[in-house]
């Protein structure tokens, strides 16, 4: 049997949850009367109470709180990478924010809605900053 691009298997009818590490592979799906296992080779990757109903979804709360963690942890990434690539300099505040334990996501996700709203500014010239008046100590002029 075949997971397709969702953490399920379908067997009898019904979706059986499986790690999201585990989709679109061939897996082996072995059932008695009262349990249902979903193995990966000799690995069992889950077990479930056999659902004798139709067209329902079987989980396992570990798959579906790892499936959730994972696409936060996705999302996160995607939003510092789309800030990086529109500010360079960006980089650094994310670092220290990460040494500081800040949630990343959570600042990632709030600097690129600034982004979002407000655009970004043209450099100054002198230091790099976007700021309309530059506050380097070097520069302490406004921005060209």
């Amino acid at each position: 049997m075949s997971a397709a691009k969702t953490p399920y298997v379908r067997f009898d009818l019904n979706d059986y949850s499986i790690p999201h590490t585990h989709v679109q592979r061939s897996l082996t799906v072995s059932a008695d009367l009262s349990e249902v296992r979903i193995l990966d080779g000799q690995q069992v990757l889950a077990t479930h109470r056999r659902c004798w109903d139709k067209g329902q979804q079987v989980e396992v709360q570990a798959h579906v709180e790892e499936l959730v963690q994972h696409k936060r942890a996705a999302r996160a990434h995607r939003d510092t990478d789309r800030l990086v690539h529109a500010i360079p300099q960006i980089q650094t505040l994310l670092n220290e924010a990460a040494k500081r334990g800040e949630p990343l996501g959570r600042t990632a996700s709030q600097l690129q809605e600034l982004l979002d709203v407000h655009g970004r500014a043209d450099d100054c010239g002198r230091c790099g900053c976007t700021e309309s008046w530059c506050p380097t100590p070097q520069c302490r002029s406004p921005g060209t």
